[in-house]
């Protein structure tokens, strides 16, 4: 918990508007997994058939569920773009943490605690592919460039 939350305001301090950060996909499951990683440690004394326990295992399912789409798409297709401008050291190692490490304690956690994903909690992964793509379109609307290199809105491949 504590280093999602590190990374989180590390991200936010870099990011020139805070509400940007609503634009990536990336920051959508990270965040996801640091709401998860703070309930469960707000919970671990509760009933763990309590709702808050409920909310962060949904979180957890959809968080994990959405690193393993980010994790790869991001180190296969956008890390070597984000390479190519020569970026400072630090602005590396916070894209190496919200997109390996990170992800890389969601997994952990998933398989040492044994969370299972249930068929019918698809429906809250259905529901944040529904709305990311009209806020990915948005994003690159109102920015006039696209968000992540690769989805511009105007190629097939973005489609």
């Amino acid at each position: 918990m504590i280093f999602h939350v590190a990374v989180w305001i590390w991200t936010a301090c870099e990011i020139p508007k805070v509400y940007d950060m609503a634009a990536y996909l990336t920051l959508w499951g990270f965040t996801i997994c640091t709401v998860y990683f703070i309930l469960v440690n707000f919970m671990k004394l509760s009933d763990n058939q309590s709702k808050g326990w409920k909310i962060a295992y949904v979180l957890g399912e959809l968080g994990a569920t959405l690193e393993f789409l980010i994790c790869p798409f991001f180190f296969a297709f956008l890390f070597p773009i984000f390479l190519r401008d020569k970026p400072p050291l630090a602005s590396v190692m916070l894209q190496v943490c919200l997109h390996f490490f990170c992800p890389l304690f969601i997994w952990i956690e998933t398989i040492l605690n044994g969370i299972a994903f249930p068929r019918n909690h698809v429906w809250f992964l259905v529901l944040v592919c529904v709305i990311y793509p009209p806020n990915n379109y948005l994003w690159t609307q109102a920015w006039g460039k696209p968000v992540y290199p690769v989805m511009d809105w105007k190629s097939y491949m973005t489609f």
